[in-house]
């Protein structure tokens, strides 16, 4: 599974690739037929969800994680600010909070 990705279309046209492990995120730019290195996933997950908002950020959330080594099925939320939007952070992701669900 260490080459399985989700990929959503940033605003400025880049393709941001989210995976797992410290090579798993990526940013490729059609234009140039290039990959270049993105900050990776806060935390290793599976079969998670990944959407651009309309302000241009990225929103992960849900999936599988590893806690003591069982999988346990998470409602983590991350969100990834693109340095466009704020280039004070040069493009981090934010843990935001979970979502309640009964």
């Amino acid at each position: 599974m260490k080459d399985c990705f989700i990929c959503v279309i940033l605003l400025d046209g880049r393709v941001f690739l989210i995976g797992r492990g410290e090579n798993g995120t990526k940013f490729y730019t059609p234009s140039t037929q290039k990959f270049t290195a993105a900050p990776p996933l806060p935390r290793d997950r599976i079969a998670y969800s990944a959407v651009v908002l309309s302000n241009g950020c990225v929103l992960v959330t849900g999936g599988v994680a590893m806690i003591d080594k069982k999988r346990v099925c998470v409602s983590l939320c991350d969100k990834f600010i693109p340095a466009a939007i704020d280039d004070a952070t040069g493009g981090v992701w934010v843990e935001i909070p979970s979502m309640k669900y009964d």
